[in-house]
């Protein structure tokens, strides 16, 4: 008998690896399926019903949380991207695989607009009517509330179309989608529209009152027709400053659609870039800084952000979520105020966790979390709600008063982001299950179920939601459902205790639905040791072993300069007379060299000590951020983790600052917020090196100091532009060094000692040759430029000029440790 699958369009897929946006879970099933018509649909559906096989429903796979994962079957509705429009109605016929992003302009291209939508384009219209999608709007319900009527495919295969106000309608939409699949939705629109938004700076906890009533929040979220809040944690220095970023829109004409160019999507990812580099070293290296840079954040939004904006309406609420994150959400009810203003109002839980959240976020505690920015609060309507799962429904009943058409909800959505896709540090676990207790605790506070938030006790459920509504959403899915085919990880997996909620998630957090019932044995099991894969792997647990918690070596290492004999301080003596002869070689040369000197004075002497006065300070900064790194225990843990990456790291992030330096405005912030991240990149990348002894680092140190003050003198004092023709031999002498550098690498196995010992000799010493040039060549460009300056030929731009140099002498340096280390060793061989 043929197998009725094989009459499908487009054959199932076989163990497909499928993994959602925000990098945080895969899945990989068993089949995927991508049907083409309703009818296809309900033979899947029906052949999985014969087969005991669940089946869950994917668009996208954007969703953060794994509420569309099955190890079994899943069903693609990617195919369902038709439309109409009905001229007897302004409403649009869409099917469900379409995308916002691509809906949005052919609702406009029709005149029509849906009234609000979610921060997320790549997110299809199924999912914006089975899941609870929202904007933010206290006029407004969530988008699935636009939704008139919707085909529904139930798991007998039946096609139903059923509209606003069936019991079918109201268990399918804004939940957990174990009804039926939806594959249209018939939407009510609105004359196109554009929105004028405005971004203004203020202080979140201005708009809570003494007796959390959440009145001032009310009256804040109807204060325009859109309203959100982006907050800032550690963004104020003092109690008074502000730390929210307050965005308002209102409707206008509709502008023309924004130009999507070459030169926006690349000024879009040049601030990711940064953005991932800075959080992965407040993320995983220096957690205490991560509120200096959410108030660094919070200060170049405040400082750039537009008095105002005309977009289209679906272009102003889009957000640009950036890179790899984890996030979570949840709404709690925010009722309309009393009509009397003496009436002494019940506290609203919004505003009681709102005070909550942030008074811990303020804490000792709380920064110690380093908790990133922005935490994102929205509103919705809940006038217009129907559906029995929706975390906007109306809330009265489990309040204890009467609904009300004003009641909205408020929407909390803290955001932790994964800078190079690493795993999130286990303190954000701990933070999220503390930011969930808040709500679990109290009536009618309800997960976004797109999220990532894990099963719930009976008990919760029924105060989320109430005993009443629960039953009549049961009774519904056990009609349409009753093989439970439309399986799903809310509605059957086992709860863990409250504990371990975030347990297994943080052991792995890229891992499949199946982590939300291990066990507690299971969560806490140490995983089993295992044979290194190859040298490289090796090499890092020798390196792992061999550290101390806090990067310091454990043992004598006199491959670095430790030994038995080797002395921990520094000979000052020898330091003086080596310092005394650099000075004497200095100034010899420059007799020699120049002959004729010229003396530094008027607008080349600024612009030289200007130039050296950023040199230092990057510098400084370069060693403070390499001590603090070591002091830290960060140097260990990046050696320990992945020297390899960490590299590509610390190259990216050093070549992303450095042409930032070049390509802004010499006068911006961001040049100097560049100058600054290139100088603690090149600290980061210096910092292995205290794992040397220290008399070698001190001796390295007053050599470098000593050849810099004498070479910089040379060439600033020069009668002429007579060193900038080194410039090409100092190149050339640089490509020979990186050949014999990387020479030991490509060399075959049975290359003798010697040969090898002569590369690396070649090595140092042409090094410190090569960047004594290069120092020299620095300062005379940077008299040539000054020259240009003064005539108003370049832009006098003296930050520009000392990355340039503080290479060349961060090089030099390297290169003279080199020297010693290899000193060291012939003496002691």
């Amino acid at each position: 008998m043929a197998d009725p699958l094989e009459t499908l369009t487009h054959p199932p897929e076989a163990r497909p690896k499928l993994r959602n946006w925000s990098s945080t879970y895969n899945v990989s099933p068993e089949l995927l399926f991508h049907p083409c018509t309703n009818a296809e649909v309900a033979l899947i559906l029906k052949e999985a019903e014969r087969r005991g096989k669940k089946v869950r429903a994917v668009g996208l796979h954007n969703s953060p949380g794994p509420i569309w994962h099955s190890d079994q079957w899943l069903i693609s509705l990617r195919h369902f991207t038709h439309s109409s429009f009905p001229s007897t109605s302004r409403t649009a016929i869409l099917g469900a695989g379409l995308s916002l992003r691509d809906a949005n302009p052919l609702l406009a291209s029709h005149g029509y607009s849906l009234p609000t939508l979610g921060s997320l384009p790549d997110v299809t219209v199924g999912a914006c009517f089975s899941a609870p999608d929202h904007g933010s709007s206290a006029y407004h319900p969530i988008s699935a509330g636009a939704a008139k009527a919707v085909t529904i495919v139930l798991p007998t295969g039946k096609v139903r179309r059923v509209e606003r106000g069936d019991e079918l309608f109201r268990a399918a939409g804004a939940g957990v989608a174990a009804v039926g699949l939806v594959t249209e939705v018939e939407f009510e629109c609105e004359e196109a529209f554009g929105l004028e938004f405005t971004m203004s700076r203020t202080r979140l906890e201005d708009y809570l009152d003494e007796d959390d009533s959440g009145r001032r929040l009310w009256e804040l979220a109807r204060s325009s027709e859109y309203v959100k809040l982006w907050y800032y944690p550690g963004a104020n220095p003092t109690s008074t400053s502000p730390n929210a970023i307050l965005w308002r829109a209102s409707r206008c004409p509709l502008p023309p659609p924004q130009k999507n160019t070459l030169y926006t999507r690349l000024s879009a990812q040049l601030p990711h870039l940064i953005h991932a580099t800075a959080f992965f070293i407040t993320t995983y290296l220096f957690p205490a800084l991560q509120p200096w840079l959410n108030a660094l954040g919070y200060w170049l939004l405040a400082a750039t952000c537009p008095k105002s904006q005309r977009l289209r309406s679906y272009e102003a609420q889009y957000m640009d979520c950036g890179y790899w994150q984890l996030v979570d959400e949840w709404s709690a009810p925010l009722p309309a105020p009393s009509a009397s203003a003496s009436a002494k109002a019940p506290p609203a839980p919004a505003a009681q966790i709102l005070r909550q959240l942030v008074d811990f976020l303020a804490s000792p505690g709380g920064r110690r979390v380093g908790m990133h920015a922005p935490m994102e609060l929205r509103f919705s309507r809940v006038k217009g709600e129907e559906f029995f799962l929706s975390p906007a429904a109306s809330y009265g009943e489990l309040l204890g008063r009467e609904d009300n058409e004003d009641d909205l909800v408020m929407w909390f959505e803290p955001i932790i982001y994964r800078p190079l896709n690493l795993p999130t540090p286990s303190r954000f676990y701990h933070f999220l299950t503390f930011f969930e207790s808040l709500f679990r605790s109290r009536p009618a506070s309800r997960p976004h179920w797109t999220k990532p938030t894990l099963p719930f006790t009976e008990s919760e459920r029924e105060r989320m939601f109430g005993k009443k509504t629960l039953e009549k959403w049961r009774k519904v899915r056990e009609t349409c459902d009753t093989s439970s085919v439309l399986w799903t990880l809310h509605a059957h997996a086992p709860v863990a205790p409250a504990a371990l909620r975030f347990a297994a998630v943080s052991a792995n957090p890229s891992s499949s639905t199946r982590l939300f019932s291990s066990s507690a044995r299971a969560a806490f099991s140490h995983p089993k040791p295992r044979q290194p894969s190859s040298a490289f792997e090796a090499l890092r647990g020798a390196w792992t072993r061999a550290g101390a918690k806090r990067g310091v070596a454990t043992a004598p290492n006199e491959a670095y300069g430790y030994g038995a004999g080797a002395k921990q301080g520094i000979d000052w003596g020898k330091v003086g007379i080596n310092v005394g002869v650099g000075v004497a070689g200095a100034v010899g040369l420059n007799l020699l060299l120049n002959r004729e000197t010229k003396p530094l004075e008027g607008f080349e002497w600024d612009y030289l000590r200007s130039t050296f006065k950023y040199t230092g300070a990057g510098l400084a900064i370069t060693a403070g951020t390499a001590f603090l790194a070591f002091r830290n225990g960060a140097t260990y843990r990046m050696m320990a983790m992945n020297p390899w990456l960490v590299a590509g790291i610390s190259l990216v992030g050093g070549i992303g600052t450095m042409m930032g330096v070049y390509y802004t405005a010499p006068d911006s912030p961001a040049h100097y917020l560049c100058w600054a991240g290139f100088s603690a990149m090149q600290g980061l990348t210096l910092s292995p090196l205290f794992f040397i002894a220290p008399h070698i680092l001190g001796r390295a140190g007053l050599y470098t100091l000593g050849a810099t003050a004498g070479i910089s003198y040379v060439g600033s004092t020069a009668k002429s532009d007579q060193y900038l023709w080194i410039g090409g031999p100092l190149l050339a002498g640089l490509g020979v060094l990186i050949c014999t550098s990387l020479a030991p690498l490509v060399l075959p196995a049975t290359t003798s000692l010697r040969t090898l010992t002569m590369l690396e000799s070649v090595s140092a010493y042409g090094g410190v040759a090569i960047f004594s040039g290069m120092i020299l060549y620095d300062t005379s460009k940077v008299r040539h430029h000054a020259n240009l300056a003064q005539r108003g030929a370049i832009p006098a731009d003296p930050v520009r000029e000392s990355v340039g140099i503080i290479l060349s002498i961060i090089n030099l340096f390297q290169s003279i440790v080199r020297v010693l280390l290899l000193q060291q060793g012939n003496r002691r061989r």
